[in-house]
């Protein structure tokens, strides 16, 4: 037997003790024990009937009791059926007895046992229903919060896979040229190849890395960018590299802003592109000069795009771009522990 139903039972018996006594419609010093039994176990019974009656009111009525169905609007309608009810089976009840014992029951003493009736049976019941509510509303709140969680992760995954497929193509042709001019260039130009999608792939399930671990990835990749265009790209740090491991970002957030700035602009050793990295309170500050290409393939900004809504998914916050004084300036919120 659980919990809940050897409760009802006991506030059944207790209510059958309770409403005669405290109404006045027994009095012990006028009635046999054999007449104090058969009275308690009469109003057990009616109360019975008058709990059972209100826990299948919602059914009977359609009722629902929902978190998503106006669930307080429902919990005043079942009140009043439930209180229409009990004051229907409290007075049969009370009638029935009288018939039966042939005893006049004061007026008082009816309206008090059909009170008593009313304010146990039918505050029983709504209890009962609104601690019933809020296990519903805690159970959809968490089965809502895992599938937010599963759409998060879904979505994150989708964002990660979308590498640029060029610049593998680039790098490997660039490789196959090193192989036959400059063997021990190539010999380099693998390995760090070869880091580079090594940190793709540890950190593939990983929501945020380490700043150190993602510059540590911008200088590979703008290593072998450089020996397809050399001295055409820059970076500067302007930030306490001792910091690096208590900061994260999203892995590839770093590369990806090089990449932005290397499509969109002319690479040349006279104009070469200065990418500066900063640290504000609160944001990762990623800044490159301007020499816009003159003529462009379509853009799309789906880099910049993806960024974005990795960091709306990791921490609610938005990425924030701003071109000013011959600069692009990129935004990346702080984010001072790891998902």
């Amino acid at each position: 037997m659980n919990l809940e139903r050897k409760l009802k039972l006991l506030l059944v018996a207790f209510t059958g003790l309770l409403i005669p006594t405290v109404s006045g419609l027994f009095s012990y010093r006028v009635h046999t024990w054999q007449e104090w039994v058969i009275f308690h176990l009469f109003f057990m019974i009616a109360f019975a009937v008058a709990w059972l009656g209100c826990e299948q009111m919602p059914l009977k009525l359609g009722i629902s009791l929902s978190a998503n169905d106006r669930p307080y609007e429902q919990v005043i309608r079942l009140y009043f059926y439930n209180a229409l009810f009990i004051i229907l089976i409290s007075a049969i009840s009370l009638s029935c007895w009288a018939y039966i014992s042939h005893e006049r029951i004061p007026t008082m003493a009816f309206v008090r046992a059909v009170i008593f009736f009313l304010f146990l049976a039918n505050s029983g019941n709504l209890i009962r229903e609104i601690l019933l509510l809020r296990q519903e509303k805690k159970l959809h709140s968490k089965v809502v919060t895992e599938l937010d969680r599963e759409r998060m992760d879904a979505e994150l995954e989708a964002l990660r896979n979308q590498l640029d497929p060029h610049f593998l193509f680039n790098s490997l042709n660039t490789l196959s040229q090193l192989i036959s001019s400059e063997p021990a260039k190539a010999a380099v130009f693998n390995h760090t190849l070869a880091k580079v999608y090594q940190s793709y792939l540890i950190n593939k399930n990983n929501d945020l890395v380490s700043l150190r671990e993602e510059i540590e990835l911008l200088e590979n990749y703008l290593y072998l960018l450089d020996i397809r265009f050399p001295d055409c790209v820059q970076v500067h740090y302007n930030h306490n590299r001792q910091l690096e491991h208590l900061l994260f970002l999203p892995p590839g957030a770093l590369q990806c802003l090089a990449e932005n700035a290397i499509k969109h602009n002319q690479l040349s050793k006279e104009q070469p592109i200065h990418i500066r990295i900063d640290l504000t309170d609160k944001y990762i500050e990623v800044s490159n000069t301007l020499h816009k290409k003159q003529e462009t393939l379509p853009s799309y900004g789906t880099g910049l795009r993806n960024l974005n809504s990795r960091y709306l998914l990791l921490s609610g916050q938005k990425i924030i771009t701003n071109q000013r004084d011959g600069l692009f300036l990129v935004s990346l919120p702080l984010i001072k522990t790891p998902a």
